[in-house]
């Protein structure tokens, strides 16, 4: 026999009394017809059946305030408008970025002539060995060198951008590309191309003064030409057109290494004369082509980012 609990609070003593004076005992056939007078009795008070009782009760009790609630909720209206989102900092979304790269552009279209013989120039010295000083009809003028340092200015920005986007590549966290990590790179390469400039300067001074050393310089100059002018739209598309990232970078980086390769044949072509010139040539490759290279990969990979 169920035993009444000791202790009762006083509201789930009403809810009891409440759920007591309505549940009855119908005793004989005619309860089919409702209790009888005489045969209502209360129940003996369950403690695990009316506790269940008493939760259901007080649940049932709270739904019209939980209807309520979401009722009073404020519905959006459409003169709320879009909730904001955080501004994309691609460097596709910058316009600062895309105004500079823009003015690059409009210049060279500006100097298509010269740019024309410039390029024409360009891939001559940079397969060819030319002994002897320069005549008054290979003399550069004032504007060719401005072309040339366009030129260069072209090529360090789009060898900073798919610098960029290998090392991001590389590093895993491609999605992580800004204007700053762009900016970033840009110097990284025009700072390496700086120092393989004057490292150059001075083994032509020491190893092939006079024509050669000019000679080697222009196809060093020649081998930053070609392929910044090649890539200059591909980088550009770029931006545009991340999800090519990577088919993209890779012919980037076969056209710098052709361009690369090349200049290193003509440096050969410059230097060697006898056999023991290969100690000097393999040094070379070691000290200004692959240690140079290995610290850009390392900075760039792993420094920068």
């Amino acid at each position: 026999m169920p035993q009444a609990t000791d202790s009762v609070d006083f509201s789930e003593l009403m809810l009891i009394e409440a759920l007591d004076a309505s549940n009855v005992r119908a005793e004989g056939p005619d309860s089919l017809m409702g209790p009888r007078p005489d045969s209502i009795m209360p129940l003996a008070f369950d403690s695990v059946l009316d506790t269940a009782r008493i939760e259901a009760y007080m649940a049932l009790q709270a739904v019209p305030d939980t209807v309520q609630a979401v009722a009073e909720q404020p519905a959006d209206r459409w003169t709320d408008g879009l909730a904001p989102r955080p501004r994309s900092i691609h460097p596709a979304a910058s316009n600062g970025f895309l105004l500079t790269l823009a003015v690059l552009l409009i210049i060279g279209a500006f100097n298509i002539r010269n740019l024309i013989n410039i390029i024409v120039t360009s891939s001559k010295e940079l397969v060819k060995v030319r002994h002897g000083r320069d005549n008054i009809f290979t003399e550069r003028s004032a504007s060719d060198a401005r072309t040339r340092l366009f030129l260069l200015l072209l090529a360090t920005a789009g060898a900073g951008i798919f610098t960029a986007v290998g090392a991001l590549a590389a590093s895993g966290c491609g999605a992580s590309m800004t204007v700053s990590t762009v900016c970033v790179f840009i110097a990284l390469c025009a700072v390496y191309f700086g120092v393989m400039y004057v490292a150059y300067q001075t083994v032509g001074f020491t190893f092939a003064p006079g024509d050669g050393r000019r000679e080697w310089i222009r196809g060093y100059s020649a081998s930053l030409i070609l392929p910044g002018f090649i890539l200059a739209l591909p980088a550009v598309a770029l931006l545009f057109y991340p999800a090519f990232a990577v088919p993209i970078a890779l012919g980037a980086m076969a056209v710098f290494l052709a361009g690369r390769l090349l200049f290193i044949i003509k440096g050969f072509r410059i230097f060697y004369d006898k056999i023991g010139d290969l100690v000097y040539f393999i040094l070379y490759l070691c000290t200004l082509e692959i240690i140079p290279l290995l610290v850009v990969y390392r900075l760039a990979v792993h420094e920068l980012i």
